[in-house]
């Protein structure tokens, strides 16, 4: 018999003893929603949460975490919103959660996650609930728990089995195509004969990483205007994650030089079986033939089956240098549902209707 229940969360102590032990529970959870990056998020942002918790009998099998937030669209839409995992304010949901779900096992999957959802539509006061950047095929099994839905976002997630090449790097550089070899391979000739010896440097100790990943940072500024590293409420997040993580494995910084030169320091987090590329910085060259993204994975990936682990995850996001190096593995989508309530499907309504015409205007052409 599966039921669920909804609380105010009160007492952080006693909910990790219920995440970490379904945590237990579930083989190879995503980065995500382990209790690193849960507890890091209720530590900086403290935000205020519901938590929804489904139970197998007596035991607690299914969790997750909700938050309230307003939203008025176009001055006229008003919308009460719960997220999963997220707190619907822009600076705070900058660090990105991807894989996003609740926290369950495959044998409980869909009976506890149904109990939680039919108990999560018996609340009366929201309007929209918000569940970002979900594997695709979860989302299709929510969206059959509610009448109203729809996708808001979609984006590809990309990574390279690392189980084929067992422990042995070599193997790798034969798996791709013969057009990325030679890429990588000009780009280490090149850096060589300019700069001197390619290294990779795996950060030893916590303050090291942290200094590596402001590294990355000053990288990453030069090329996004929207940066995290221009968030002082990202930077602060990813800061303490690394400490309080570091020791256990859990976080790895990489940095890549030729010779003096700076190539790229790359920033991962690190689950039971995978490391997930969670952002580079990239120090570019005026000579095109330097390819410093490319090189800089390919050593990484080569690192990291040396290590052991089993996959390499690139996660969401389009980049050619992912396509060359790894595989499609899923979507990731972002999902409202949506309570029928005549102001939304006023709303839903006039987007068709404008999508219809912007799609008429496209093919008359």
């Amino acid at each position: 018999m599966y039921t669920a229940k909804i609380t105010d969360l009160q007492n952080p102590d006693q909910l990790e003893d219920t995440w970490t032990s379904v945590q237990a529970t579930v083989h190879d959870a995503p980065f995500f929603l382990t209790w690193p990056w849960i507890s890091t998020w209720l530590e900086t942002y403290n935000p205020q949460c519901l938590q929804l918790t489904g139970y197998c009998g007596q035991q607690a099998v299914c969790v997750g975490l909700l938050t309230r937030s307003y939203v008025k669209r176009r001055k006229l839409i008003g919308a009460r919103q719960l997220r999963l995992h997220q707190t619907g304010i822009q600076s705070q949901d900058q660090i990105w959660i991807e894989y996003n779900d609740f926290l369950v096992s495959e044998q409980h999957r869909a009976a506890a996650v149904s109990a939680c959802l039919k108990t999560l539509a018996s609340l009366a006061d929201w309007d929209e609930f918000i569940i970002s950047m979900m594997p695709g095929n979860r989302t299709t099994q929510v969206q059959r728990c509610f009448r109203h839905s729809r996708i808001l976002m979609t984006t590809p997630a990309y990574a390279v089995s690392l189980s084929p090449f067992g422990r042995d790097p070599a193997k790798y550089m034969p798996s791709l195509s013969p057009n990325t070899r030679y890429q990588i391979r000009r780009s280490a000739r090149d850096y060589r004969m300019q700069h001197g010896n390619i290294s990779l440097e795996i950060a030893a100790t916590e303050e090291r990483a942290i200094t590596l990943f402001h590294l990355a940072g000053s990288l990453h500024k030069t090329r996004w205007s929207d940066s995290g590293f221009n968030n002082a409420e990202f930077v602060c997040f990813h800061e303490h994650l690394i400490r309080s993580t570091f020791a256990s494995g859990k976080t790895a910084v990489l940095r890549i030089t030729a010779g003096d030169r700076l190539i790229a320091v790359l920033y991962f987090l690190i689950g039971n079986t995978t490391a997930y590329f969670y952002l580079q910085g990239l120090n570019y060259d005026n000579n095109p033939k330097l390819k410093p993204g490319l090189l800089a994975h390919q050593l990484a990936i080569e690192y990291f089956i040396a290590r052991g682990l089993q996959v390499y995850d690139f996660m969401g996001g389009h980049s050619q240098y992912k396509q060359q190096l790894g595989a499609l593995t899923l979507n990731l989508e972002s999902l409202l549902i949506q309570r029928p309530r005549p102001r939304f499907f006023i709303e839903n309504l006039a987007r068709s209707l404008k999508d219809r015409l912007i799609a008429y205007g496209t093919d008359s052409r």
